[in-house]
């Protein structure tokens, strides 16, 4: 479980750096050697969406798991959990584009005539 959870955290680590390194603007007086405050909320970002979607995937599984594991082949098995796994990363994403994109822009108010 620890080793786990050392790739997991080494893999948003290397995001936050390659982040930087592509996209990075380091604010005055920030350490050359971490990454730029907007690639670490970035890799927190995808930490995140990537936790939501292995426990939504996991969720959604739960109830065929007896049917995976008896009818179905390993091979088959692995495309149908990396299929929903895809679909659900996607819905977690834009979920989390269109809530960022509200916060960003205030409704504007119209004149009714």
């Amino acid at each position: 479980m620890l080793a786990v959870l050392i790739a997991l955290f080494s893999a948003f680590v290397a995001f936050a750096y390659i982040h930087d390194f592509l996209f990075g603007k380091k604010p005055a007086g920030w350490s050359a050697n971490l990454p730029a405050p907007n690639s670490l909320r970035e890799a927190r970002s995808l930490g995140l969406g990537s936790m939501v979607s292995l426990v939504l995937t996991g969720l959604a599984l739960l109830p065929f798991t007896s049917f995976l594991q008896k009818e179905v082949t390993e091979e088959v098995r692995g495309q149908i959990v990396a299929s929903v796994f895809y679909v659900t990363t996607a819905y977690v994403y834009q979920v989390s584009y269109l809530l960022s994109a509200r916060r960003a822009k205030p409704p504007t108010k119209t004149k009714r005539p």
